[in-house]
Formats: C-alpha cells, sequence, structure tokens
C-alpha cells in the first residue's frame, strides 16, 4: 500500500494544472504538488501545494470539502 500511496504522490508531482485567468488575463501553469515528504513508519505524508494555487485550492475547500486545512 505504501508503494501505491508513494507512486500516485509522484504522480501528482509530475501533473500540470492550466488555468486560464480571464479577470488578470493570463494563464496560470503550475504543478500539484511543491514538495511531499514521507514519515517512514508512521503511515502518514506532509503535502505541500503550489502556492500560486492556493487561491483555487481554497474555492475548493469552501464549496466541496469538509475536513481538510490548507496552510
Amino acid at each position: 500500500m505504501y508503494k501505491r500511496v508513494r507512486d500516485i504522490v509522484e504522480g501528482l508531482q509530475d501533473k500540470k494544472m492550466i488555468i486560464e485567468e480571464k479577470s488578470m488575463q493570463s494563464t496560470l501553469s503550475a504543478h500539484w504538488l511543491a514538495a511531499a515528504r514521507y514519515y517512514h513508519g508512521k503511515g502518514t505524508i506532509e503535502l505541500k501545494f503550489s502556492s500560486m494555487l492556493r487561491p483555487y485550492l481554497l474555492q475548493l475547500q469552501q464549496n466541496f470539502t469538509s475536513g481538510m486545512c490548507f496552510i
């Protein structure tokens, strides 16, 4: 299971998100994850999302999720 989780995280690190920002007349291209830390033997992972995606991730948190924390 740990290998599968690691593969998923590495896949997210390779994927880009492209957002057309009409209000700013720009296009944002950013990788989902800036960093990932694996805590061996604890079964936890710490993920750091790209800071430029923060406004979009906060919109997701407000509209679709519960129990998530974005710092």
